[in-house]
């Protein structure tokens, strides 16, 4: 007497690659710290309704975004900075760092 299923099954094939031996691709080379250029903020400054950039030192060192009518002064922060750079620069990556008094716009490339 026959049976209508199969007692055996037909081999089955993987459907995975074998497993690759090679090594992955190498890790990309560290950046490297480009300067930018100056950042001459005052433009900057004017575009966010003030009128110049300069260097104070009080009430705290930094970059001060100046109105001469009303002799009003706004710290630039780190973040507002780092801003500047990206606005000067057209760069999403640019940030700000002081040399010595004067205000400099860096990247990793």
């Amino acid at each position: 007497m026959r049976s209508s299923t199969a007692w055996w099954a037909p081999p089955t094939t993987s459907s995975r690659p074998p497993a690759q031996t090679e090594s992955p691709r190498p890790s990309p080379a560290p950046s490297q710290l480009v300067e930018l250029g100056p950042g001459h903020f005052t433009d900057y400054c004017k575009s966010i309704g003030w009128e110049w950039v300069e260097y104070r030192e009080t009430p705290q060192p930094g970059a001060y975004c100046v109105k001469n009518k009303d002799k009003a002064t706004m710290y630039l922060t780190q973040s507002q900075r780092d801003a500047g750079c990206r606005w000067r620069f057209n760069d999403p990556h640019a940030f700000h760092r002081f040399k010595g008094k004067s205000n400099y716009c860096y990247a990793y490339r």
